[in-house]
Parts: C-alpha cells; structure tokens; sequence
C-alpha cells in the first residue's frame, strides 16, 4: 500500500508536482465562474426590483385610499346638492301656488292712465330624472362594486 504523506508537511513538499490544467478545464472553471457571478447579479437585481415594486405598491395602495375617500366627499356634495334643489323647488312650487297681489306703492302722480304690464309667467321647472326616480330623489347614487372594495367596511355583529 503506498504511503500518504500529510498535506504541508515536510515529505510532502516536492513529492507532487502540480500539472498544468488542460485548456477546456480552464475554459470550463472561467465559464462556471462567470455563471456563478451573473448568478449572484440576478439575484441582487431581483431583490432590488422586489423591493422598487413594494414601494411602488404602497404608493398606489395609498392613492386608491385618497381616491375613496375623494370619492365618498363627492357624493356627499351631490346628496347634499340633491337635497337643496329639493327644497328650492318645494320652496319655489310654494311661492307660485300663492296669488299674486300687487304691490301698494304710494304716487304723488293722479291716478290716470297708468297702465301696468302684468308680470312674465314663471317658466315651470323641468322634472330631473333624479327627480323623477320616485323615492331616490335627494339620496346620493349608488357605489360602484369596484370602488367598494376600497371603502371601509361596517363593523359585524
């Protein structure tokens, strides 16, 4: 059985000679090594770009939350919009029922021939179709399904 010397100690200084690699060994250690680097590089481009994508989905979960909430302001402004012209055409079908009594004005002139015209009719005020949609008239639109998601939910009993 042939004997081994231990790796660094004195009988085993000389007794190998290194050979010289062949040319596809090192062409294939210079190749693995390349792979190996590009690897790495890959690897440190994903988690980059893992990270920009979260970034860039924080930012749009906060605009959709800015959108809601932007959203449930307008149509809080529309209801209330609804509500006045509810009033004022209650309010203006009020004043139009009332008969209309001149006004008493107090002439120095003699009472001759003082013709009056008589006042323009009141144009009749259109029917809205949100007028017209019966018990829904001053109540805000519905939500559309794709932005109740965004909407906060009621607590559950």
């Amino acid at each position: 059985m042939p004997w081994v010397a231990q790796t660094g100690s004195s009988e085993s200084r000389g007794s190998i000679i290194p050979q010289a690699r062949s040319l596809v060994a090192w062409a294939a250690g210079l190749v693995m090594g390349l792979l190996a680097v590009a690897g790495w590089g890959a690897l440190a481009y994903g988690i980059a770009d893992q990270q920009r994508l979260s970034e860039q989905a924080a930012d749009l979960r906060a605009s959709r939350e800015q959108l809601a909430e932007v959203y449930v302001k307008a149509l809080e402004q529309l209801a209330a919009a609804q509500n006045e012209v509810v009033m004022l055409r209650s309010q203006m079908a009020r004043l139009q029922s009332q008969p209309v009594s001149p006004p008493q004005v107090a002439t120095s002139q003699p009472a001759g021939s003082v013709t009056r015209t008589p006042p323009a009719p009141v144009p009749s005020p259109k029917i809205s179709p949100a007028a017209s949609a019966g018990s829904r008239a001053g109540a805000p639109p519905p939500i559309p399904p794709f932005l109740r998601v965004f909407l906060p939910q009621p607590p559950r009993a």
